[in-house]
């Protein structure tokens, strides 16, 4: 009876152990990277499309990741969203053109290695410009479990490249600009010269209308419309988690009923004991 206990008793504290080390999946570091496949893009052909690639390297994880997020920024002034695809095992993160965030998960507990593709996201040129950054910030990745640095942030990533025009000036506003009024007066009217002094409202508004899609993302975001991914919260415990409580759970019960059932034994066999007894 003893040793049946100790024996139980010891393969709970081994599954205990197991559970501890797997929930505590620590996600230590890890590198994301942007990339385009050209530095510069030419607004003057209709199937020119920008290609942006996120990347994951330098993971060090005892598990890898089974999700991750991200706030995608770029001005909807220079370009046009399309769509996002997956990469291998990951699907297409859902996105939210109202708040900017990816989300995207593994299902059935697979966990990524280092070194993989996240993700493509396909813009198309709306306007001509220098300097045209890509940039995901907020970027977090999920071990699929809870606590001991199951959830990290990493550092922002961007990438930047330009996009030429023969029809359109690539800096707004610039020297090169044919629709800059010029400075000097015209003396066939003598107002003209108060008139150049005033401000462009065309070329305000087209700086102030420069639209970056919002960092901070929407606690209730509704706009998610991919059946295929998760909403926008990263799931914070894994199912290998679960299996591993149900089974410490029925161990526990096991270990409360067998005792309980030799207990009973014990007691019915005492009052058979004593019930003989008494007829002698």
């Amino acid at each position: 009876m003893k040793n049946k206990i100790l024996t139980l008793l010891a393969i709970f504290i081994f599954l205990i152990s197991i559970m501890s080390v797997n929930s505590f999946a620590i996600i230590t570091s890890a590198n994301a990277s942007l990339s385009v496949e050209k530095s510069s893009y030419n607004l003057d052909e209709e199937d020119e499309v920008i290609t942006v690639t996120l990347r994951l390297d330098n993971l060090k994880s005892n598990n890898g990741i089974i999700a991750y997020s991200a706030v995608l920024e770029y001005d909807k002034n220079k370009l046009t969203y399309l769509d996002c695809s997956g990469s291998g095992a990951w699907p297409a993160p859902s996105y939210s053109d109202e708040n900017g965030k990816l989300v995207a998960d593994r299902a059935n507990n697979d966990f990524s290695a280092d070194g993989e593709v996240l993700c493509t996201i396909r813009f198309k040129p709306k306007s001509a410009g220098e300097n045209i950054v890509i940039k995901l910030s907020n970027i977090e990745l999920s071990s699929g479990e809870i606590g001991g640095g199951g959830l990290k942030q990493i550092d922002d990533a961007q990438v930047a490249f330009s996009i030429k025009s023969s029809t359109q000036p690539s800096v707004p506003g610039g020297e090169d600009d044919p629709s800059k009024p010029s400075n000097s007066p015209d003396p066939s009217n003598p107002g003209s010269d108060e008139d150049d002094k005033k401000p462009d409202s065309d070329t305000n508004n087209d700086n102030n209308g420069s639209n970056k899609v919002p960092i901070n993302s929407s606690k209730n975001d509704k706009s998610d419309n991919n059946p295929n991914t998760s909403k926008s919260i990263i799931p914070k415990l894994g199912v290998s988690t679960y299996i591993l409580i149900t089974i410490g759970i029925v161990c526990i019960v096991a270990i409360v009923f067998f005792a309980r059932m030799k207990l009973l034994d014990r007691k019915i066999k005492k009052e058979a004991i004593k019930h003989s007894n008494d007829k002698k």
